[in-house]
């Protein structure tokens, strides 16, 4: 790992300290923790953080944290809140430490 990657890591897990969901995946088997960013995604692709108004989220995971990589139509379960999360696309690249599961389909 270099150094930005490990930086990058230490500051996630400085983020998921202080605003981390435990989620599961499909609701079953072991909890990781996660970072949740809404966004509200507008036509065209293009999208805007926006709280208030957020129809989807970007889901961001420590790759060793997961008990495995999800698949695209599988959810992400936050048992405390009771939302689920769509998986619609993945960033998984090897390079980097954490995946990214982008415009996943929010529901409570």
């Amino acid at each position: 790992m270099t150094a930005t990657q490990q930086a990058r890591l230490d500051g996630f897990r400085v983020s998921l300290s202080y605003r981390g969901h435990s989620l599961t995946i499909n609701g079953e088997g072991t909890a990781f923790p996660a970072l949740i960013e809404p966004v509200v995604v507008a036509q065209g692709g293009r999208y805007e953080v926006a709280r208030e108004e957020a129809n989807h989220s970007h889901v961001h995971v420590e790759r060793t944290s997961l008990p495995s990589i999800p698949s695209i139509g599988d959810y992400l379960h936050d048992a405390e809140t009771g939302t689920r999360y769509r998986i619609t696309r993945i960033n998984n690249q090897s390079a980097n430490p954490i995946v990214i599961f982008e415009e996943c389909e929010v529901s409570a």
